[in-house]
């Protein structure tokens, strides 16, 4: 990231297209979760839910800690997935509960 002047980028998107809010942290939040080399798009393995469980436990919601453990995964993508985990295993709970 040191490598891009965010501030000048974002000043040329805008002169670029003026009628869109573009500023440099929006176009440094783009590059980091959408078009930097090395962003795994693909959906989390059981492997990597697991590790990101254990990550949680260990760094809480510091989800940029947490990428910085899992290569090629940015902090938004691992915060939604975390939640969707969350939320899977409460309705598999829930689901248990009524059963018995």
């Amino acid at each position: 990231c040191n490598m891009h002047n965010w501030k000048r980028i974002g000043d040329e998107m805008k002169s670029k297209y003026p009628n869109l809010p573009i500023t440099g942290k929006k176009c440094r939040e783009r590059w980091i979760t959408s078009i930097k080399d090395g962003l795994n798009r693909r959906p989390l393995s059981t492997k990597e839910d697991f590790e990101l469980i254990l990550m949680h436990h260990k760094y809480s919601n510091k989800w940029a800690s947490i990428s910085k453990q899992m290569p090629g995964r940015n902090p938004s993508c691992l915060k939604n997935n975390f939640y969707s985990l969350v939320k899977k295993l409460v309705r598999q709970i829930t689901i248990l509960k009524e059963e018995t």
